[in-house]
């Protein structure tokens, strides 16, 4: 079955996907895969997928809002997904842990929802879009905002 298939059979009821990121390379649960596929998602979840099957591998959960985007690690073998929320937060994951307890949180660089997050290609910082116009730029590790820019008006 073509991979376009395989990713049109992948579903959830009342859930309205916003954002998709494909890893390099993964192990998730024991299982080896060629890449995973992370999802976010309106009802407050990142969902990882084997994109090779179509089965889910695992939710998380912690948002208390809808989740706009999410991007994997830029590292060949990671686990590790970011997440951006209405809840005004960029969260980080580790795709092999279940249940809702993020590794980290990263909190005060926007004062309205964030739109999108994405991997430095070194995967040391990460850049936050949000609806307050701003543009935040994480040190990954440190959990705080290293700069700002505010100059998007729209």
């Amino acid at each position: 079955e073509p991979f376009s298939e395989k990713l049109e059979s992948i579903t959830q009821p009342k859930c309205s996907f916003r954002h998709t990121s494909i890893s390099p390379e993964s192990t998730l649960h024991r299982h080896a895969v060629q890449s995973a596929l992370a999802t976010a998602s309106w009802d407050k979840t990142i969902r990882v997928w084997d994109p090779a099957t179509g089965s889910l591998m695992t939710t998380l959960n912690g948002h208390t809002k809808g989740v706009f985007s999410c991007h994997f690690h830029p590292a060949a073998t990671s686990n590790i997904v970011c997440s951006a929320s209405e809840d005004e937060t960029v969260r980080i994951w580790d795709t092999r842990m279940q249940g809702n307890k993020p590794m980290r949180t990263l909190v005060g660089g926007h004062e309205d929802a964030v739109c999108c997050c994405r991997w430095s290609p070194d995967g040391r910082l990460i850049a936050s879009g949000g609806a307050d116009h701003r543009i935040s730029v994480w040190d990954a590790r440190e959990g705080k905002v290293i700069s700002q820019l505010r100059e998007h008006s729209d």
